[in-house]
């Protein structure tokens, strides 16, 4: 059985597709993949008169935070989600195996197709001189390599994954224990290797403002006491703002506690 006839429209923003959608009214579907929709048409229990296309809709892939909470664009896929190509909004919950769709009236047990994986867990950020790696908090709308670089911006370096780093690799597939220089910095210093430009073991200092991994309500310690951390958009990737903690957080904060005496 094949699907009856339909007219079928592609368009190039979202205010168009949903001038389409208005205008068929009950008539109009909506298809992105597909998956679920054609075996309905091919067996006919779905009959639109209009099929519009928003598969290739860039606005529909869009992730974020806003003020009203997390956004994630309809357009997402299981694969995005599989393969840590969101930005890291869940704190790496949602790169564990997505769930499988199956066909409508399938009641096999087909099995399921494994992908290699990579890019997913724990980000390292390498060092690629030495091999010396620190972990990598995430990082909002700023890339793991643009982060990785602003804190080792006076040598090259390269990411790696995994639940630990025997075990991590690039997002490519190499292991990090097969790059050249993997775990060297146990064994010498190595003239010249530095991330801040003027030693080892240091990172390069980065200033408050520009830190990738603070949140909006996270706290931070600076000249002017304690601050919360807000963003000027209420998003992540907007420009930080600063503004003094309520009286109460202050107190608590303000004498910590004293654990032991001499």
């Amino acid at each position: 059985m094949k699907a009856a006839p339909f007219a079928y429209e592609r368009p190039s923003d979202l205010n168009a597709a949903i001038a389409l959608m208005a205008e068929a009214k009950d008539a109009g579907k909506l298809i992105a993949g597909g998956q679920s929709l054609i075996p309905l048409l091919n067996l006919r229990i779905a009959q639109p008169d209009l099929l519009v296309d928003v598969g290739g809709l860039e606005e529909l892939k869009e992730t974020g935070e806003t003020a009203e909470g997390l956004r994630i664009g309809a357009l997402t896929t299981h694969s995005d989600i599989e393969d840590g190509k969101l930005l890291d909004l869940f704190g790496g919950l949602m790169q564990g195996r997505a769930p499988m769709i199956r066909l409508p009236f399938d009641d096999g047990a087909a099995p399921r197709v494994e992908r290699p994986r990579y890019g997913t867990g724990q980000a390292y950020c390498v060092r690629s001189c030495d091999g010396r790696y620190f972990p990598l908090a995430a990082t909002g709308n700023q890339s793991k390599a643009e982060s990785c670089n602003s804190f080792c911006p006076a040598s090259a370096t390269e990411i790696v994954y995994g639940g630990g780093i025997d075990n991590a690799a690039t997002e490519t597939g190499k292991p990090y224990s097969e790059l050249p220089n993997a775990f060297r910095y146990r064994d010498e210093i190595v003239a010249g290797c530095t991330c801040n430009g003027k030693d080892s073991v240091g990172l390069a200092t980065v200033k408050v403002e520009d830190d990738p991994t603070l949140r909006r309500g996270d706290i931070v310690a600076g000249k002017d006491g304690l601050m919360s951390v807000g963003r000027g958009a209420d998003r992540r990737g907007a420009e930080l703002n600063f503004t003094p903690v309520p009286e109460r957080i202050r107190a608590k904060y303000q004498r910590p506690a004293v654990v032991a005496r001499e």
